[in-house]
């Protein structure tokens, strides 16, 4: 009889990337053919504004989910769970409750990690004897080798695992991406949340700095608003920038629309601040668009120097502008990059791929219960 596990993730909405990959897992079939696999979902947040808050109605559905859990670990009496926890601030110590119940009952526990932040809390002795608690004994998915850095105090090399996200994108033409024309004035994308972390601002000085030199361009802003830039203060900084003839705000877009905006885009721009393994990345991969991105998370191993894009430094306009220029200025080189990112994509980052290398930590950690 195939073995039993038990996934306990949190699902969209709202849609983010770990919530993404989340769902992921969750439908993945090659899973489901080899292990005896249950489903305990958890939607703690209905929007991006909500992440991270604590309120009444979180409290009741918290208390929901254990009581669900506990019903769960007794009837389906797991060999293994895979958990996808926060791993800071007040939703750890929420998280730790269902640690505690897997602990109780016995069970191997799988980590799946999707940032970090960990190592800035080791200075508490408090926080430091948590942590180790709550990874005691378990496996542990990271995205990059480049960040194992921010659990190795809490984390035994040998219990962690390595696997890079993946997204599906098999519904798209790779020769039709690969010969789309140039835009008249080359579109230079942002596509995330507009969250000051991601970027969007320095994004925006970047653009000022290409204008005062006289290049022509577009640039889209597609994502949601947040409260820290709602839409209302995001176009009052446009104006304020004296942008509003080069940029154009076209609020979230999902499915076929983000796709259909980054095949007609010539750039993908992300100068975020606090990323671990941005799956917008991948997304302007598949459709053959050159990247430029910063020196943050797992980024320097997704693109690959002046082959598929640029990093530069966080906080740096003026870096961001030259990669930016260069782009606009060599639109044949940039469509090079922007294909042999697509090559890259296809080896590393496919949905398929994801799946198979997931499969293969299920089966080496099962095989030794």
């Amino acid at each position: 009889m195939n073995k039993k596990i038990l996934l306990v993730v949190p699902l969209p909405p709202p849609y983010h990337g770990s919530n993404v990959m989340n769902l992921n897992v969750a439908n993945c079939a090659i899973l489901y053919s080899h292990f005896n696999v249950k489903v305990l979902s958890l939607h703690y947040a209905t929007s991006i504004a909500d992440i991270g808050s604590l309120n009444a109605k979180k409290m009741i559905a918290l208390s929901s989910y254990l009581f669900r859990l506990l019903k769960l670990m007794i009837s389906f009496r797991p060999h293994a769970v895979y958990f996808v926890p926060a791993i800071t601030g007040l939703p750890f110590y929420r998280d730790c409750l269902f640690a505690l119940m897997f602990k109780c009952f016995g069970v191997h526990v799988i980590y799946h990690l999707h940032g970090t932040g960990i190592k800035n809390k080791l200075d508490s002795p408090l926080l430091f004897k948590l942590y180790r608690w709550f990874f005691k004994d378990a496996t542990v998915i990271h995205l990059s080798p480049l960040l194992y850095f921010d659990i190795k105090d809490v984390v035994p090399r040998n219990q962690c695992k390595f696997l890079p996200n993946g997204i599906d994108a098999t519904s798209l033409d790779p020769y039709q991406i690969a010969e789309k024309n140039h835009n008249p004035k080359p579109v230079i994308l942002f596509l995330s949340n507009l969250i000051i972390t991601k970027g969007p601002i320095e994004l925006l000085k970047a653009c000022r700095l290409l204008v005062d030199k006289g290049l022509e361009f577009k640039i889209y802003f597609v994502g949601n608003p947040s409260t820290e830039l709602t839409e209302e203060v995001f176009v009052e900084t446009i104006e304020r920038f004296g942008l509003d003839d080069y940029v154009k705000y076209f609020g979230p877009r999902y499915g076929r629309e983000k796709y259909e905006i980054l095949a007609k885009s010539d750039a993908l721009v992300f100068p975020t601040e606090k990323d671990a393994f941005p799956l917008i990345l991948l997304e302007a991969m598949s459709v053959g668009l050159p990247v430029v991105s910063t020196n943050e998370g797992a980024i320097p191993e997704i693109i690959d120097e002046e082959l598929t894009g640029f990093v530069v430094d966080k906080r740096n306009p003026v870096k961001l502008a030259e990669k930016i220029e260069y782009l606009i200025s060599n639109p044949e080189q940039a469509r090079k990059m922007g294909l042999s990112g697509r090559r890259k994509f296809e080896r590393c980052y496919t949905i398929q791929k994801f799946n198979h290398n997931l499969l293969e930590i299920f089966d080496e950690v099962m095989g030794s219960r």
